[in-house]
């Protein structure tokens, strides 16, 4: 199964005893996913757990709704359908459906967003480079309003649209982490936070690799240059000081070590290994440019 199928996964099971927390579910779950048809409210799906789930919320907190179930085949993929029709039973759900009313307590804020989740969400899997939490519906006002509730509650939501739908989505992996933390999926959470762990103690091993691979090559880089100004100055016969002479022999005898593995054989530090190395550049720049 996808990562996002684990989350609905255990939503499906979190458990919200009361039933302002359970209608405020089934009216975000309706609301997102739902679309008015023929005189009737449909909620459809591919999770046929997802649609139970829904199925449940609505005739546990509305016994007498007229409602039915179908399915659909396209290929071999099934389709779950929730029918409820349009009467005055089901007002209360038709009126939460085209109103603008945010749910006040913590816990049915909770189970809002657990329910629109439920009805359309996705979620990268937290293995990915990269993060993205979406909700998407067919009707514009429904996710500008999912968007300013999103707001209400700090989560930096933004909306655009795909393949005529509006998608709410959020990115970065704190308000990612926060979302899963404020519906209840604390499995969920705890995968990502593991594998952001493992991420990053990867990305801090390569940048520890790369330090090491790119300060051996300016090792071996240094010491190739010092070694050429060091043959140019001998080919020459120039008359250096004993401590030039000391260095250069020195460089000439072990042309693999770096210039901290060099100083102390010279028993000098690496400030002053380094002072002796330029000036034996300085003077194979001067034979260079005079030749």
């Amino acid at each position: 199964m996808s990562f996002a199928s684990d989350v609905k996964a255990e939503l499906i099971q979190f458990d919200a005893p009361d039933d302002c927390c359970l209608r405020s579910e089934l009216h975000a779950l309706l609301k997102i996913g739902g679309i008015i048809t023929d005189n009737r409210l449909e909620y459809s799906n591919h999770s046929a757990a997802v649609v139970r789930r829904a199925l449940y919320l609505l005739r546990r907190l509305y016994p007498n709704a007229r409602s039915e179930i179908a399915v659909s085949r396209t290929g071999r993929s099934k389709r779950y359908h929730i029918r409820l029709y349009c009467n005055d039973v089901a007002e209360p759900i038709l009126r939460h459906f085209f109103g603008n009313e945010f749910p006040s307590s913590d816990c049915c804020q909770a189970a809002y967003l657990r329910g629109a989740f439920l009805a359309t969400g996705t979620i990268s899997r937290p293995e990915k480079r990269t993060y993205h939490c979406e909700v998407s519906t067919p009707r514009e006002e429904a996710a500008q309003f999912f968007s300013r509730f999103m707001h209400r509650l700090d989560f930096p939501a933004k909306i655009f649209i795909r393949n005529e739908r509006f998608v709410v989505y959020i990115k970065d992996f704190e308000s990612i982490a926060d979302f899963l933390s404020f519906m209840g999926a604390k499995q969920a959470l705890e995968r990502c936070e593991i594998a952001r762990n493992i991420k990053d103690v990867r990305r801090l091993a390569n940048q520890l690799v790369n330090c090491e691979t790119h300060n051996l090559q300016n090792a071996v880089d240094a010491a190739q240059r010092q070694l050429a100004d060091i043959k140019l100055i001998l080919e020459h016969g120039i008359e250096l000081t004993e401590e030039l002479e000391e260095t250069a022999q020195a460089r000439l005898r072990h042309p693999e070590m770096s210039m901290p593995e060099l100083a102390p054989l010279l028993f000098v530090t690496r400030s002053g290994l380094k002072n002796r190395m330029r000036q034996l550049r300085r003077i194979a720049l001067e034979l260079k440019s005079n030749s």
